[in-house]
């Protein structure tokens, strides 16, 4: 039901029996429950959601039958009310963004049918204690609750726990000594390292084997210091002397960050599941006792242990990896020479790295590398001549590097490159020759670029190139315009797009989606202008191409519609090209054309 009053609820009750499932969805402006909902004896689901409900019935424990309670978005709702506690077989309860809801009562824990429940994304601080009594508890979801400090204790009671999700759990201040009793657990998302006794050390974690998908192993500020004690010791929490051990991390865990936790001493278990590490912060004991040979993605956020010059030895063992991201290491300097060790890799991202200056020699020697991009690294100035060797490399992506004046010259031996972007470099000055070479471009992209104020003849020759974006330029942009000098070069574009501002007025103009824009009624003029454009440019593929199989084309045009100028630049085209794709086209050009160039011929066509 959507929609529905308390009066039309009242009446469908009085005609329904044995109703068990009943669902009542997008409920705004009612605050409250139609009380004859109390009466339907035999109802084992309720659906409420979104709704907004301030509380739910007092007398709702009269549903003894209820199995199932789904409240989620009812982002109204403050509170349950102590009588869910007389729903005796109820098994789930969904209070998912419930964004008001601070409070569960204490009186949950008589619930023992209770199998699931669902908290995430609300505002609770604390659970009551009562909880743990929940044996039958197999999924406890807390994912999102930001305002959560603590769990209960004694959490480790719950053995049948299967779930217990704590990802962003931010304000977390750990997770309970015991929590290794949790043996079924198979999902945590969060694992806080606290300060103090009360608070379980890493090494519990070698009692959750069955944990898989992702998990986060997060310090509580700079000072923590959670070590894993020796075996002899009975796997208890220490805080003064260090020990080097080994835990295990779960068999099926597939991501795993680590984050903040500088003076950890522990030598983890990576299973062969784990494709996906995250390492922030300073995490320098980690690393150099770890095994990291079956990664396929690794990210370094804030060093993460690893400088200029050291850290980098765990590069060496990583045949497998594909992925490596380098994010906000602000004393990163350069990147060490074992990079080109990593031959599986298809993906380098560098950024925000403030202090590196170029990439390492040994770039040119990743064989399998696909993409790679350098952003927000504004001492960046040059790439090394081995680039050129990336046989492989399909995307190039260099934004905001205030520092970059020019591009190597072996950029051109990238046949294989699709996309290049360029976005945020004020002294480039322009785009060399060499672009002419790449001959499997497909997207050429400039923005915020106004040094660069030409393009270069050999633009012509990129057969593939199919999409040009130029934002920023404002130069560039107004000599790729309507009869302006580069007009010629990007004629045959699919996609054209030219955005500028002169301080006064802004010009932006996308030539694609010809029919669309050129008919549409709703188009603007700019729009319908370059609609027509576009068309032309279609029909001019054809000679560019080499067609030989006459087309005939029947259009219906009004008289004075946009489409009639379309028809006089088809026939001036008519007069200028040849009929023959097998005839030379630059010698009928000239002879049609009185030996004026293409240039001067389309400044003489005026405005559309």
């Amino acid at each position: 039901m959507d929609y529905v009053d308390k009066e039309l609820v009242q009446a469908v009750i009085l005609q329904v029996k044995n109703l068990k499932y009943l669902e009542i969805s997008r409920q705004y402006g009612e605050e409250a429950l139609p009380e004859a909902i109390s009466d339907i004896w035999s109802l084992q689901a309720l659906h409420l959601t979104p709704s907004d409900l301030l509380e739910l019935l007092k007398f709702i424990g009269k549903l003894q039958k209820l199995r199932m309670l789904n409240l989620s978005h009812c982002e109204k709702l403050k509170c349950s009310p102590d009588s869910i506690v007389d729903c005796q077989m109820i098994s789930s309860i969904d209070l998912c963004n419930c964004k008001q809801l601070t409070v569960l009562p204490s009186s949950i824990g008589r619930n023992k049918m209770l199998r699931v429940l669902r908290l995430g994304n609300t505002k609770m601080e604390r659970l009551p204690s009562s909880i743990t009594s929940l044996r039958n508890l197999e999924c406890l979801d807390l994912h999102e609750c930001r305002e959560l400090v603590e769990l209960p204790k004694d959490i480790g009671n719950l053995e049948k726990l299967h779930v217990l999700n704590l990802t962003k759990c931010e304000k977390l201040g750990g997770v309970p000594v015991g929590i290794g009793q949790l043996s079924w657990l198979q999902k945590l998302g969060l694992f806080a390292l606290g300060e103090g006794e009360k608070f379980a050390g890493i090494s519990e974690l070698a009692n959750l084997p069955r944990i898989g998908g992702e998990l986060s192993i997060r310090g509580i500020g700079p000072t923590v210091e959670r070590i894993m004690p020796d075996e002899k010791e009975g796997g208890g929490c220490s805080n003064s002397t260090p020990h080097v051990g080994q835990v295990r991390v779960g068999s099926c865990l597939s991501n795993l960050d680590i984050v903040k936790c500088p003076r950890l001493k522990v030598k983890p278990y990576l299973p062969s599941s784990l494709h996906k590490l995250l390492l922030a912060g300073r995490t320098e004991q980690l690393l150099q006792s770890s095994n990291f040979s079956q990664l396929k993605k690794l990210v370094v956020w804030g060093n993460g242990g690893l400088g200029s010059g050291r850290g980098w030895e765990l590069l060496q063992p990583m045949t497998a990896l594909e992925s490596l991201e380098i994010q906000h290491s602000s004393g990163l300097i350069e990147l060490p020479e074992s990079l080109g060790n990593l031959k599986s890799l298809r993906s380098l991202q560098v950024f925000a790295c403030s202090a590196i200056r170029m990439l390492p020699m040994s770039l040119g020697d990743l064989p399998s590398l696909q993409e790679l991009t350098i952003t927000i690294c504004h001492c960046f100035v040059s790439f090394p001549q081995s680039i050129g060797r990336l046989t492989s490399l399909q995307v190039l992506k260099i934004l905001l590097c205030d520092a970059l004046q020019q591009l190597p010259e072996c950029l051109g031996d990238l046949r294989s490159l699709r996309k290049l972007y360029l976005s945020g470099l004020p002294r480039l000055t322009c785009i060399p020759q060499f672009i002419c070479h790449l001959t499997s471009l497909k997207e050429l992209k400039i923005g915020r670029c106004p040094g660069i104020k030409s393009l270069p003849e050999g633009v012509k020759g990129l057969t593939t190139l199919q999409e040009l974006d130029i934002r920023g330029c404002p130069d560039l942009a107004r000599h790729c315009k309507r009869g302006k000098e580069y007009w010629s070069y990007v004629l045959y574009l699919t996609s054209l797009c030219l955005a500028f501002s002169d301080g006064k007025k802004q010009f932006q103009a996308t030539y694609g989606n010809p029919l669309l824009a050129a008919r549409d009624s709703k188009s603007s003029p700019k729009g319908a202008e370059a609609g027509i454009l576009a068309m032309v440019v279609l029909i001019s593929r054809a000679h560019r191409l080499g067609q030989r199989k006459v087309a005939n084309v029947h259009c219906l045009i009004m008289c004075g519609a946009l489409e009639e100028k379309v028809m006089s630049l088809q026939r001036f085209e008519a007069s200028v090209l040849p009929r023959d794709s097998s005839d030379d086209p630059s010698k009928d050009f000239k002879r049609k054309s009185g030996g004026q160039g293409f240039k001067s011929i389309l400044s003489g066509l005026g405005e559309l």
